[in-house]
């Protein structure tokens, strides 16, 4: 697929733990949407902990249980931030492409734009676009390093036996203890050693319980989500909107202001990781500019004698 003159790669970026149905579907969206070579599932996976239990390996055995090609499920440490990626940029190279001359469509959820968009337009304090935007077809389009356009998939809906929507949470909650026959209807195929690494991994991290994460590292934001699960969990506890649970109403208003807390840090987090990515940006535009890097005398050194030399010249 071809925009404005320039190749356009689809990423479709997620945590995947694991990858149910519903994601096979929008994978296969994303191919019907932008062709199968210009379309790529993008995952990290170093870590684990209670809503993710899968290393990218384990992913990506379940993504090609689903029928996913090796070659599409891509390992990047931070999927949504094109400035940390070292294999799709590689994979690029291979068809004659560099991230500066493509455009980047990210696959987002129809459901997750709606109720709690992480990727949104805004505009910045210098008054400058983020670097997500929404495609306006017939307005100037940017390279991926420059903005990457938001492709909302629609919401793919798969009830599972237990008649709950799939995700990742009713997922692993699911094939915990389901049978062979209910793990196909859950996954739409049946292969026993997914099943049981799937068991092993889902059981090991809810004994393991929250693994602490400093700001910096990979899975902070996960991180933040699990506590507040839990604090949740622990404020329905309290069925503080009951006739019986009325004298814990004080303490359940703490409990969700202290998740509100949380939710404004993980999204502060969030917008970090993109302003980062922005300054990045900058940078390079700075260099295209003014020609720096056509300089042919860019690599000299430059130290007090280099500067004492260059005034002798004017002698």
């Amino acid at each position: 697929m071809i925009i404005g003159g320039k190749q356009v790669i689809a990423i479709y970026g997620g945590r995947f733990q694991p990858m149910g149905w519903h994601h096979r579907m929008t994978y296969e969206w994303m191919v019907e949407t932008f062709g199968y070579e210009n379309s790529f599932i993008v995952s990290a996976g170093t870590k684990t902990g209670p809503k993710d239990p899968l290393l990218f390996d384990e992913k990506k055995m379940v993504a090609m249980g689903h029928g996913i090609p090796e070659e599409k499920f891509i390992y990047e440490k931070v999927p949504y931030a094109w400035k940390t990626w070292k294999n799709i940029p590689a994979i690029l190279a291979t068809r004659g492409l560099t991230l500066d001359s493509v455009l980047l469509f990210y696959v987002v959820g129809e459901k997750d734009m709606l109720t709690d968009p992480r990727l949104k337009p805004y505009i910045k304090k210098n008054g400058m676009p983020s670097y997500f935007q929404h495609y306006v077809q017939g307005t100037p389009i940017s390279a991926g390093t420059e903005h990457g356009y938001l492709a909302v998939a629609p919401h793919m809906e798969f009830i599972l036996p237990n008649k709950k929507e799939s995700s990742g949470t009713h997922l692993r909650e699911f094939l915990l203890d389901a049978d062979p026959l209910g793990f196909e209807k859950a996954m739409g195929f049946y292969d026993p050693n997914i099943d049981n690494l799937l068991k092993q991994k889902i059981r090991g991290v809810m004994t393991e319980g929250i693994k602490r994460r400093n700001r910096n590292d990979e899975g902070y934001g996960s991180y933040l989500e699990d506590i507040m699960n839990e604090l949740q969990h622990i404020k329905k506890e309290f069925k503080s909107r009951t006739k019986e649970g009325k004298r814990y109403r004080k303490e359940a208003s703490k409990i969700q202001d202290a998740y509100n807390e949380l939710k404004f840090l993980k999204r502060k987090h969030e917008r970090q990781m993109e302003i980062e990515n922005d300054q990045l940006i900058s940078e390079r535009a700075i260099r295209r500019a003014t020609g720096i890097d056509d300089y042919t005398g860019c690599n000299e050194k430059f130290d007090r004698d280099s500067v004492r030399e260059f005034f002798n010249k004017f002698k």
